[in-house]
Order: structure tokens, then sequence, then C-alpha cells
């Protein structure tokens, strides 16, 4: 699948100012997430937030300012994300369900932590 046939723009088209939501190292506007990076929170996708933060394959340490563009466009994420959503969802994919930011409030509203499940030890005194 190509951006046209998702219905999005390509990355090149984006202007970066009107958005936070963005990985900064490959301008992802669509991930499973999106998290700290060196720069603050939400800065990294998910997949470069594995390569640096736990895989220490991505070093990042020569941009010491928040990128105003994507470093390496080339390594963008979005577009395998979103065929692997489609090809899960199938018929039901709605391209709107996985605009920017939406998908982190989508799965804190929809899945809330319920610990009502859990019995707590009974404590007896003698």
């Amino acid at each position: 699948l190509t951006y046209a046939e998702l219905g999005v723009d390509p990355p090149v088209d984006k202007d970066y100012d009107d958005n936070k939501n963005w990985c900064r190292y490959c301008g992802a506007r669509y991930s499973s997430n999106f998290t700290k990076g060196p720069w603050g929170p939400r800065t990294l996708c998910t997949i470069h937030y594995i390569d640096w933060n736990q895989k220490k394959r991505l070093n990042l340490t020569q941009f010491k300012e928040m990128p105003k563009r994507p470093i390496n466009p080339e390594a963008n994420s979005e577009l395998t994300y979103l065929r692997n959503m489609k090809s899960k969802k199938s018929d039901n994919f709605a391209m709107e369900e996985y605009e920017p930011g939406l998908q982190s409030k989508k799965r804190r509203r929809l899945n809330p932590v319920s610990y009502t499940h859990l019995t707590l030890p009974t404590i007896y005194s003698v």
C-alpha cells in the first residue's frame, strides 16, 4: 500500500510545526506510540525509541537541539505501521482511527486498568 492508497499525505509534504506528535528521527506521524527521546517526551516513535534507548544502535548525541525537521526521513516507519494496522483490521480499517496522537488517547480510554479482580490476603490477629 502507498500513502495515496491509504489517503494520507506523504511526510515530505508535512508541516512539522503544527503537530507535536511526530518522530524527530524519521518523521513518522503514525506509530503505536510516541515516547521519550533525548529531547523530551513524545519525540521518538516506538521503533526508534527501541533503537536509541534499549538497543543503543541509534546515536543521537550530536543533535543537542530539538529537530524541527526529521533527521533521517529515509528511515520513516509510519507506512510499515499503517500497513500492519490495515492488515490486522482488514475490512474495518478506518484511517481516522490512526490520526497522530489519537492512538495513545484511545488506548487509555478503552483499556482502563482495573484491579477489581485482585483479592488481598486476609490478615488474622491473635
